[in-house]
């Protein structure tokens, strides 16, 4: 029973009690240290505008804002505000922003806003795309594939997927030489 008492007050300290504003001051405070410490060259908050320089593969997004070439928008102060920026997959951006004139996002350049324009606001068109009804005789037929069919169909898609991944590739290429990430400014290589 002494022994609890003695750890009960061991907790306690003498002196002036903070509030809980002077707290977060603090804490805002030594927070804002640590960033800036962490690296010099990048600042970022919250309300910057930002331009995507290089989206990531397939579709990215920041909130609810889709990563597009030349894509113009807010920071809100999500956690990995300050790598997008040092690691070069968003720059500051100062100048005047185009609007689409359909959607109303803004960009950077006449060439970005045309991009986004044909990729989200044209029609689609169909490309060798046969719907089958879900009543047609074909599902009431049971077909006979031979081995030949089956190899075949098994080369096709792998000719499919080996040239996807060439363009893939190909694409991933091209970013590299035209908009490189800052791959010096990771944590790794400052070690």
């Amino acid at each position: 029973m002494a022994g609890q008492k003695a750890d009960q007050g061991a907790g306690k300290t003498a002196g002036p009690t903070l509030d809980k504003a002077t707290i977060a001051a603090i804490a805002q405070s030594v927070a804002g240290q640590i960033e800036v410490q962490r690296d010099q060259g990048v600042q970022v908050r919250p309300g910057m505008h930002v331009r995507v320089r290089r989206a990531g593969p397939g579709a990215c997004f920041y909130d609810a804002v889709e990563l597009e070439p030349d894509r113009v928008f807010q920071l809100t102060g999500t956690r990995n505000d300050e790598k997008l920026v040092r690691l070069g997959y968003l720059e500051i951006f100062t100048g005047k922003a185009l609007a689409c004139r359909v959607c109303g996002g803004e960009f950077a350049s006449e060439r970005g806003r045309e991009m986004h324009g044909r990729a989200k606001h044209e029609p689609k068109v169909a490309r060798g795309v046969l719907e089958v009804p879900l009543d047609s005789k074909l599902h009431r037929e049971k077909t006979v594939f031979s081995e030949e069919d089956v190899a075949h169909e098994q080369a096709v898609q792998a000719a499919v997927v080996r040239r996807s991944e060439q363009a893939e590739e190909a694409t991933e290429r091209k970013l590299d030489e035209e908009v490189p990430l800052y791959l010096d400014k990771t944590t790794a290589s400052r070690k």
